[in-house]
């Protein structure tokens, strides 16, 4: 009987082992998931940014237009 147990505690034993590598990986994928939103919500304000200028550029255009005329 205590062989069994020992069987049963070595085998609970990898298990947790493989339970926490599992863990690792899963944070890791996390990590490189929020790294990636984080990436695409800086491109996304990027371009929210651009059409803002070029947006501000055409009004600036047309105010000089107006100047001019």
């Amino acid at each position: 009987m205590p062989s069994r147990l020992d069987d049963v505690n070595i085998h609970l034993a990898d298990q947790s082992r493989r339970i926490d590598e599992t863990n690792k990986r899963i944070d890791e994928v996390n990590h490189r998931l929020n790294r990636l939103y984080e990436v695409i919500v800086r491109r996304d304000e990027h371009t929210q940014l651009e059409q803002r200028v070029l947006r501000l550029e055409q009004e600036v255009e047309e105010i000089r237009r107006k100047i001019a005329a």
